[in-house]
């Protein structure tokens, strides 16, 4: 009786497959010294309305605290295991100086899908997909 929940288990965990990896710019280099493009980030992060966790210019860190995301931000496990019914998200935006005329823009992005699949309820990390670091660098490069 056993020897079919072997083959049955593992026929299941055969049909996973993990996040495919986007690759994406992490970080922009702009053209304007750090206070110019200091002011443009917080102004930018201000105006998405988010729950800010720290704003710190010396360090050139600001943390936005988890929220709701949308699920084209990132790309969860998928297979017969995963049923994802709710995505968040986390990110940092550290900035700081490159050269006297110019300041680089780097952001960490942390996701995770809510997969409710045969009885688990759980949180599973998931990968970015590139596209909120490309809509905040634009963001940044408007308010520039």
């Amino acid at each position: 009786m056993r020897r079919p929940l072997i083959v049955v288990a593992l026929t299941l965990a055969s049909c996973y497959t993990a996040p495919k990896v986007e690759q994406f710019d992490k970080a922009r280099t702009y053209s304007a010294p750090y206070s110019e493009v200091w002011t443009a980030t917080v102004d930018m992060v201000s105006s998405l309305g988010v729950s800010v966790e720290a704003i710190e210019k010396e360090s050139g860190l600001i943390t936005v605290n988890p929220g709701s995301a949308a699920g084209g931000y990132c790309k969860c496990p998928g297979g017969l295991l995963t049923v994802i019914t709710a995505w968040r998200g986390k990110y940092n935006i550290f900035v700081k100086t490159a050269t006297d005329s110019t300041t680089t823009v780097q952001i960490n992005s942390f996701f995770e899908g809510f997969n409710e699949a045969m009885g688990l309820k759980q949180w599973t990390p998931c990968a970015s997909s590139g596209k909120l670091e490309a809509e905040l660098f634009a963001l940044i490069g408007e308010k520039l």
